[in-house]
């Protein structure tokens, strides 16, 4: 895809990336410590349900616990981003991403028993979903039909093994943190849903009956 195309996608993965880099980290060990006045404002807290600032449900996606959970998070979200970019993802991905954004920490509110939630790793669950499942009803040279269906095929065999009704955490040595299996559920579920109704808008659209 060219550049101008692309730009409404790069501009929303540089919107979900560029404000990490400047956020302090948010101590998610056992006794965390208060955090900044700015960290806190912007922290999701599932346990709130909804009585807690409109605005968490995007910002806590910037947040992260560790270096290492921040930068393996801005890795994924690059890629994505190439890929995206390498699919032909444009406008209305961009559109459908934004609206995945906040819906996926939407679904934190089923996990009450957590304090705090923070990362980007539920956002970039709905973004892998959501190019695949365009790729399903739409293959391209670089994206055929089977390479995506076998894409989303690991992507939910994932996350049944990461087994999100019976695990709130997950330790992730590699990212020095804990993991909420929950979150990366609710992205898969949202992106594939929001790509699935668009999809059907589509093809209800193409077969509308025009008069000349």
């Amino acid at each position: 895809m060219r550049w101008p195309a692309a730009a409404p996608w790069w501009l929303l993965i540089a919107a979900l990336g560029v404000p990490a880099l400047g956020l302090p980290l948010v101590d998610l060990g056992a006794n965390p410590a208060p955090g900044s006045p700015l960290s806190q404002a912007l922290t999701l807290h599932p346990d709130l349900g909804l009585r807690q600032p409109p605005w968490v449900w995007w910002t806590t996606a910037w947040l992260h616990g560790s270096p290492p959970h921040l930068w393996r998070n801005l890795g994924a979200l690059l890629l994505i981003g190439a890929l995206g970019h390498a699919w032909g993802a444009g406008a209305r991905h961009a559109l459908l991403l934004c609206v995945a954004w906040p819906l996926t920490q939407l679904g934190m509110l089923a996990q009450s028993d957590l304090h705090t939630y923070v990362g980007l790793s539920g956002v970039l669950h709905a973004a892998f979903a959501l190019l695949m499942a365009h790729a399903l009803w739409q293959p391209q040279p670089l994206a055929p039909r089977w390479l995506s269906g076998l894409a989303l095929l690991g992507l939910f065999t994932k996350l049944l093994l990461e087994n999100p009704w019976q695990m709130s955490l997950v330790p992730d040595t590699a990212s020095a943190i804990n993991v909420a299996p929950w979150v990366h559920f609710c992205g898969a579920i949202v992106g594939f849903s929001l790509s699935a109704l668009n999809e059907l808008s589509r093809r209800r659209h193409d077969h509308e009956p025009t008069i000349s």
